[in-house]
């Protein structure tokens, strides 16, 4: 509908409960609603907050022909979706040549259908897109122009969320420029400090103007959108932890009902089971570790080992041709033949060869910190005994036995946290970071 006449909508709306409302918004948009679980019709209505909230910018990604660009082509007709990504600058934010605003002025929302191949042909789009997103407003020249329309992101995902969660982070589909851009993607829903109030804010206000326009709603209405809306904000910081640490740590949102002063926290239902470290004893030879990968990012690496009657070899798989992962690993062993008898007499490195294969759970590129548990995991199978339950090992050791620390501890252990674990070894030579590690990380 081109034109909706409020007031008369803000009457029907008393004919209706919330339950017949909500089916009535999802059939309008082409939705059976009776297909969907109520939390199902809940999601699907979130696509609708950009045609009827101001700057507000959304992502959705998920299996293909799910409909997710659907509402942006074919049903409103104050949106417009671009197809394949490519745009420019003048296209997209304002022409110099011919003084004229592009479609972010000319339209309530702008649509990007497959994020992977969004492309600008000017380098600094991204960036202008960064400031547009955060602020409504954008520099051209000497002037500065300022624009209402939402931005919708719209993508693919090839593999199951919890596969994801435990190798990348839900943006992967997104171009590398944005994908690991923690500033753009911090713009999506836009940090409980302003950003998020501010994002959190604009959800409400859109779920509310969907299912209530009349602005009649009871107290548990408001506050099931609240929830509803604190969760979509967490899975954006959610994943801008796993992407850029400690600055995004404060992900614990919740609300505070002041009828009674009682707090409530929200979680995000996906973040639950299927850590990357399992509870329980591994077997001996097994061992996590979390450090840096080739790509930059941390991430959690599993060590497997056997032993088997030798002259006094090891073996390493896993490593590829990698000298820094190889040179780690002949460092622990090296330092295990020299020192073996000090640990433990039943140690042999002279008459058993030892296998071990590292595995790169999550797939940021193999670490070279691996003497310290490689050390570990060859004392562990040597001894038949296995590490204690859900730990992680951190640091590294040199050839003389030196110990070394841990690189950006706080954000280390947060992934630890993250990942299942609930003991860490840690170097002594890290004891002097703890002041940098937040006390509710500490305590976890």
């Amino acid at each position: 509908m081109p034109h909706v006449d409020i007031d008369e909508l803000k009457q029907g709306r008393k004919a209706f409960n919330k339950d017949e409302w909500l089916d009535i918004l999802l059939r309008s948009i082409g939705m059976e609603p009776d297909e969907f679980t109520y939390r199902e019709k809940w999601l699907l209505l979130t696509r609708m907050i950009p045609l009827v909230e101001n700057n507000f910018n959304l992502c959705e990604l998920g299996p293909r022909s799910t409909g997710k660009s659907h509402l942006y082509k074919e049903i409103s007709p104050n949106s417009i979706l671009i197809s394949g990504g490519q745009t420019t600058v003048a296209n997209l934010f304002y022409n110099m040549g011919r003084k004229t605003v592009g479609l972010v002025g000319l339209w309530d929302c702008v649509a990007f259908d497959e994020v992977a191949g969004i492309r600008f042909k000017d380098k600094d789009g991204i960036q202008i897109m960064k400031d547009y997103m955060a602020s409504g407003s954008f520099a051209r020249g000497k002037e500065e122009k300022v624009a209402a329309a939402s931005m919708v992101f719209v993508g693919n995902i090839n593999q199951s969320v919890d596969v994801l969660l435990k190798t990348s982070s839900l943006f992967d589909p997104f171009p590398p420029e944005m994908g690991t851009d923690t500033a753009f993607l911090d713009r999506l829903g836009k940090n409980l400090n302003q950003r998020d109030t501010i994002a959190v804010r604009r959800m409400v206000d859109g779920y509310l103007k969907l299912m209530y326009p009349n602005g009649e709603f009871t107290k548990e209405e408001l506050e099931e959108i609240i929830q509803i809306a604190l969760e979509m904000r967490r899975r954006v910081k959610e994943q801008l932890k796993k992407l850029g640490g400690m600055e995004f740590y404060d992900v614990n949102f919740s609300y505070i009902d002041m009828d009674d002063m009682s707090e409530h926290y929200v979680s995000v239902p996906e973040q639950g089971g299927g850590k990357l470290i399992p509870d329980g004893m591994c077997n001996p030879g097994q061992v996590y570790t979390v450090s840096r990968g080739k790509s930059g990012m941390l991430g959690v690496f599993r060590l497997e080992s056997q032993m088997l009657p030798g002259n006094g070899k090891i073996e390493r798989t896993g490593l590829g041709s990698d000298s820094k992962c190889k040179e780690a690993v002949n460092t622990a062993f090296n330092y295990l033949k020299a020192n073996g008898n000090r640990i433990s007499g039943s140690i042999s490195t002279s008459t058993k060869d030892y296998i071990i294969n590292y595995q790169d759970l999550q797939g940021i590129g193999m670490t070279d910190k691996l003497a310290l548990p490689t050390l570990i995991a060859l004392c562990s199978i040597a001894l038949g005994k296995p590490v204690v339950s859900n730990l992680a090992v951190l640091g590294d050791i040199t050839i003389s036995g030196t110990m070394i620390k841990v690189d950006e501890l706080a954000n280390t252990l947060q992934v630890c946290l993250d990942s299942g674990a609930k003991k860490v070894l840690i170097p002594s030579t890290s004891f002097v970071d703890f002041a940098s590690v937040p006390a509710d990380l500490m305590s976890a």
